[in-house]
C-alpha cells in the first residue's frame, strides 16, 4: 500500500519530466506543475503517468 513517499512515480528515475526539469528550482517547479505532469511518461514500463505523485508501480 502506497505510503505518500518520495518513492512515487512523480520523484522516480524512470519518469521522462524528472530528467527535463531536473535543473528547475524547487519554486519553478510549483509553477510548472501542470506541465511536469503533462511530460510524465514512464521510460521503464513505456505508459503516460497521469498522476505523478499519486502513482505508484506494482512489483
Amino acid at each position: 500500500m502506497p505510503n505518500g513517499g518520495a518513492n512515487c512515480c512523480g520523484e522516480c528515475y524512470f519518469n521522462k519530466a524528472v530528467w527535463e526539469m531536473i535543473d528547475l528550482s524547487h519554486e519553478q517547479l510549483n509553477e510548472q506543475f501542470d506541465n511536469f505532469c503533462d511530460l510524465s511518461f514512464c521510460t521503464l514500463r513505456q505508459v503516460n503517468i497521469t498522476h505523478p505523485f499519486c502513482s505508484w508501480l506494482l512489483h
